[in-house]
């Protein structure tokens, strides 16, 4: 049976880094992902405030930490972790939907999913033409010379909108408040305004998706009060994000909204398992900070599996 010293669970950010430090300073790693490598930050089109970085894609980041996670030695799997259990007081199998994985320590880099909206009718076009936050790069070119929505205030919806701009003949953000100012970072607000094809429709919300094969119509509701019908044929979504503790709700110390409550060194309510990133209780959702909690909690490792007993 072979044991790992971590095992990260999620490859975004946070456990792309937790592999990198891990593996580069001799940690027998493995990285489990039931999806795509990459996590939310893989669809970004364009990130500009990361460290050492004036533009890179997050399709193109993700690249470069998986080969240099590899090169270091860490390995990776595909598979649906369902729960995760401790068989000693230092060691925990991972139950996957494929496997059964041992290790002396969790790394939970569980990230976030995108909420729904809850509008009438878009059941009907999810992954045909309305998107929840992904998916933008791969679908830019099929918006040219199309109006384009965007349903979101925050960095990644201004991330999409100026990228969509290159491709679509007007790009329109929808947001239910009165501005971007306090959701966007200044470096964005500054960009969407010099671009004359993205416009800002606020204390708006959208009612309802209409068409037949595809999106024709949205119907949006302007200040609760006129509802307008506009011609849309792709929509992009980015309205906020639950965290993806759906297993862990009986084994670990979640807040209020299910987040995962972990110390100063990202250890978790149970020793050996530490978590990083969004996932956190009280994260700023910055892929910075979720490379600088995999930092300390690769050093959270180190401290734990030193003070394992050397005849276990």
């Amino acid at each position: 049976m072979r044991i790992y010293d971590t095992i990260i669970i999620g490859a975004g950010p946070g456990g792309l880094t937790s592999a990198v430090y891990a593996a580069s300073e001799g940690l027998d790693t493995l990285v489990i992902e039931k999806s795509r490598l990459g996590g939310q930050a893989y669809s970004s089109a364009a990130i500009e405030n990361f460290l050492g970085y004036n533009k890179i894609s997050g399709k193109q980041l993700t690249n470069r930490a998986v080969k240099q996670a590899k090169d270091f030695g860490a390995e990776f799997v595909n598979d649906n972790v369902l729960d995760i259990m401790r068989i000693e007081h230092d060691r925990f199998a991972i139950i996957g939907q494929f496997d059964i994985y041992y290790t002396k320590t969790v790394v939970l880099a569980l990230g976030v999913q995108y909420k729904t909206l809850d509008a009438d009718g878009i059941d009907n076009f999810i992954g045909k033409n309305v998107h929840y936050g992904d998916n933008v790069l791969d679908k830019a070119r099929t918006c040219k010379n199309k109006h384009v929505y965007i349903v979101g205030g925050a960095n990644s919806a201004g991330q999409a909108a100026v990228y969509l701009s290159k491709y679509a003949s007007q790009v329109s953000i929808i947001i239910r408040g009165h501005s971007i100012e306090k959701s966007m970072s200044a470096y964005l607000i500054q960009q969407i305004n010099g671009i004359s094809n993205i416009d800002i429709q606020t204390k708006c919300t959208v009612k309802s998706f209409e068409g037949g094969n595809k999106l024709d119509r949205i119907v949006i509701n302007n200040n609760g009060q006129d509802n307008e019908i506009c011609d849309c044929e792709h929509m992009f979504m980015f309205i906020g994000a639950k965290p993806s503790t759906y297993f862990l709700n009986n084994i670990l110390d979640l807040d209020g909204e299910g987040f995962i409550i972990t110390n100063r060194n990202q250890e978790t309510s149970i020793a050996g398992i530490f978590a990083v990133g969004d996932i956190v209780s009280g994260s700023v959702k910055r892929i910075a900070t979720a490379v600088g909690s995999a930092a300390i909690a690769v050093s959270g490792i180190h401290s734990f599996i030193a003070n394992i007993p050397i005849d276990k």
